[in-house]
């Protein structure tokens, strides 16, 4: 492959690449930091504890809401499952021209 071909790689993966590490990757790892973090309200003391995890799972009302929220998420994966797999199926074996494609994949 080329220097150019590369580089022109390079230059249409980056955009996306920036937006998904500074709008996804950075959020997400400050939220990981404070977790860990003792909560003195209305701010966090930055000392390394697993205080906030320990009480997720000991108490009951955290847990219970907890669990309600994985069984909502589960529930919701399934059903867009089933729904997307005889979909992506139609798309792909009966809808023959690529006009009318492209118009149903969005």
């Amino acid at each position: 492959m080329s220097a150019a071909r590369r580089l022109r790689r390079f230059a249409v993966l980056s955009p996306p690449l920036i937006w998904t590490v500074v709008f996804m990757f950075v959020p997400y790892t400050i939220l990981l930091v404070y977790s860990f973090w003792e909560a003195q309200y209305p701010t966090f003391v930055p000392a390394f504890q697993f205080g906030n995890y320990l009480q997720l799972v000991q108490d009951p009302q955290y847990l219970s809401v907890l669990l309600r929220t994985l069984k909502i998420a589960g529930l919701v994966s399934l059903c867009a499952l089933l729904l997307a797999f005889p979909y992506a199926y139609f798309l792909v074996f009966k809808v023959r021209r690529p006009g009318v494609r492209l118009a149903l994949y969005m």
